[in-house]
């Protein structure tokens, strides 16, 4: 073989190409790969230059569909707080530590100034549908609709005896 003597006395790969090319009937990435998978005698650590770069990063696999966006845009909620002034507002984000570690879910209750965050072992849809089932649970929805005077009564510390009353 051609390669493998060249690639020991320190010679490149493209070295090797440019100077054979008639008797080599393959490409330098070829090369590279056969070498990498120790398919000749010559291993990586003999490729001088190889040895000192890192191998590059592969780039996450899955694409997220683009239709789940459709009216969850910045633009879709301007338009919805336009629309209705007194929503109330959640800001709902991720906080990843160190790759594929836990993750913090936090909420942010912005008129409320509070702040919840619960620990996830994975960045996935199934763990925050979890999380709000859990929630759902453990606080569950009022059973009875709040009138004007009962939310008043109630930010204004007032007796909330009438709070109650559907009870």
């Amino acid at each position: 073989m051609i390669i493998s003597p060249l690639i020991r006395k320190g010679q490149s790969i493209h070295h090797i190409c440019v100077k054979n090319k008639d008797s080599i009937m393959c490409s330098e990435k070829t090369i590279y790969n056969y070498v990498g998978y120790n398919i000749f005698s010559a291993r990586n650590i003999d490729l001088l230059r190889k040895v000192r770069y890192r191998p590059r990063k592969i780039k996450c696999c899955y694409k997220i569909d683009k239709a789940c966006r459709i009216g969850r845009t910045y633009n879709d909620f301007l338009t919805h707080m336009t629309a209705h002034p007194d929503a109330p507002v959640v800001q709902m984000d991720s906080v990843e530590g160190t790759k594929g570690g836990k993750i913090l879910l936090t909420l942010l209750f912005v008129e409320a100034e509070m702040m919840l965050a619960f620990l996830r072992n994975a960045n996935d849809s199934w763990s925050v549908i979890d999380i709000f089932d859990k929630l759902y649970i453990d606080i569950p929805p009022f059973p009875f609709q709040l009138n004007t005077a009962d939310t008043k009564a109630c930010y204004t510390h007032e007796s909330n005896s009438t709070l109650f009353k559907n009870q």
